[in-house]
């Protein structure tokens, strides 16, 4: 019987339980799944993104910092696409 392992959402596979051929076709598999990991890291930023931030007077961007190129009433940072909230 595999035991499962829950590592951040993801299930690990105990090595020990695998011969060498079946443990290169995992490492070989797991390899494969590394754009989908990307991918879904990205999409994760970017919804980060869409959340209206409170802007910062001070410092501008709360996301980047950028001052320089926010103007006021400015939906979304020129620089990191953050989305912005004004008081």
């Amino acid at each position: 019987m595999l035991t499962k392992k829950y590592n951040n959402g993801f299930v690990t596979l105990d090595a020990k339980k695998f011969l060498s051929v079946a443990q290169e076709a995992i490492d070989r598999e797991v390899r494969n799944f590394e754009p989908v990991k990307t991918a879904v890291e990205k999409l994760y930023e970017l919804e980060c993104k869409s959340i209206p931030k409170d802007i910062v007077f001070d410092k501008g961007c709360p996301n980047c910092g950028n001052d320089t190129n926010i103007l006021f009433g400015d939906k979304h940072c020129v620089e990191c696409g953050q989305r912005l909230k004004w008081k």
